[in-house]
């Protein structure tokens, strides 16, 4: 009985430090020729890596499409659930950029458009770039393209993320569905 509960004693304590430590989730992806990798490192990055599979496997088989179930007659409402814009801010404070590379170019058929693009994105790409993070993207105005690689770490801390779950359902409690 005394190994039984020593043995439900580390379970927990591994779980708990599970949920507090921070999860590394490393990415490594590039459009041409298409390739992705995602993997994530439990306990601050100092657990084994496990690969995240990404996509559909080519060797599965295709599963037919399930026809929808109708919808009640209800209504659903437009409105969006209380607490959302405090699960937004809550989730900037669950995940932090440990670094991060982005290069490449980009084109879109009129340069005109490439360069309205290019205007729209230089804010967030010059405030983006810092410490850890690099991000060289070219617009390219002779035609259409879009050639990106980009690999990096970012890590998220669960505890938080659960914590901000839980505010978003208590300020939605007795709320229809």
């Amino acid at each position: 009985m005394a190994v039984l509960a020593w043995l439900l004693f580390v379970l927990l304590a591994l779980l708990l430090l599970t949920l507090l430590a921070p999860w590394h989730l490393r990415f490594d992806g590039r459009t041409s020729p298409l390739s992705a990798r995602v993997e994530l490192r439990l306990l601050a990055g100092l657990a084994p890596p496990i690969p995240i599979p990404l996509g559909r496997n080519k060797d599965a088989p295709h599963r037919a499409k399930r026809a929808k179930p109708k919808r009640s007659g209800r209504r659903r409402s437009g409105r969006l659930p209380r607490g959302i814009g405090a699960l937004i801010l809550d989730l900037f404070d669950v995940v932090r950029i440990r670094s991060l590379h982005l290069s490449g170019r980009f084109g879109l058929d009129d340069p005109a458009d490439t360069g309205v693009l290019w205007g729209r994105m230089a804010p967030l790409v010059f405030t983006l770039s810092g410490a850890g993070r690099r991000i060289d993207l070219v617009p390219e105005f002779s035609g259409p393209c879009l050639d990106l690689e980009a690999t990096g770490e970012v890590a998220i801390r669960p505890f938080r993320l659960l914590r901000a779950g839980a505010a978003l359902a208590w300020a939605n409690r007795g709320r229809p569905a």
